[in-house]
């Protein structure tokens, strides 16, 4: 069952410009997406804001048809990434989609970075673009695709003071993709300050660097992330 909420939490909650929607068993239709996005702006200007709002899809996947439709699972991701793009461009609103990944062969998974004492080696940012699920109109409809890439853990035990985990800015419209290096201790990222002595397969040497800035913008935009896979179920979202 659920956990007690502590007295005066709920109306904490309920104060804070923030919503939660959970989908039936069935899924929530992308079409109702748009209806959401459309409310929440409607409540954010008439609560004074003006700024872009924050749409979070969990995840795509998951996301159904309407139920006067029948679409196989390609055609109602790429239908659902499209409705994202225009909820960002046509609703002034920044819309993160998180996308459940490919399987990968054993051993041969691009979410895992390998390492070697000091060095690690990634995969080049260009063939993490496209591996999500039925993702190919996900891709092309983002301005930034986002990957989470994992370092093995040392002896099957997560290290002291958290994990290092790799973001990878495999595309992003409006600037350079590039990578970045995070900390992660279960529950809160937080930036890595140690530099990074990275290759990609076939390469020698790549110099460490962060992602580029975006050109600055009041609007919104459709981002996409995919989490490194690390079950052999449905693929860590």
């Amino acid at each position: 069952g659920k956990a007690d909420v502590p007295v005066g939490v709920d109306a904490r909650l309920e104060a804070l410009p923030f919503r939660w929607v959970e989908a039936d068993a069935h899924g929530m239709p992308y079409t109702v997406l748009r209806v959401l996005a459309e409310d929440l702006r409607a409540e954010h200007t008439a609560r004074g804001y003006v700024g872009p709002i924050m749409l979070v899809v969990d995840f795509l996947q998951l996301v159904a048809s309407p139920d006067d439709r029948r679409e196989d699972l390609r055609e109602r991701i790429g239908r659902a990434a499209y409705q994202c793009r225009a909820i960002a461009r046509e609703c002034n609103a920044v819309v993160v989609a998180l996308s459940s990944t490919a399987r990968q062969k054993p051993g041969e998974s691009p979410f895992v970075v390998k390492v070697d004492g000091d060095k690690v080696e990634r995969w080049a940012l260009h063939d993490l673009v496209g591996l999500g699920k039925e993702s190919g109109d996900v891709e092309f409809s983002a301005d930034s695709v986002m990957v989470l890439c994992r370092e093995p853990w040392p002896k099957d035990a997560p290290p002291r003071g958290g994990t290092r985990v790799h973001l990878a800015v495999a595309k992003l419209r409006a600037g350079k993709g590039s990578w970045c290096t995070l900390k992660f201790n279960g529950t809160t990222f937080a930036d890595d300050p140690r530099e990074v002595d990275a290759t990609t397969p076939g390469e020698t040497k790549a110099k460490p660097s962060r992602p580029s800035k975006p050109a600055k913008s009041s609007r919104g935009g459709f981002h996409t992330v995919a989490p490194d896979e690390d079950s052999d179920e449905e693929n860590d979202r």
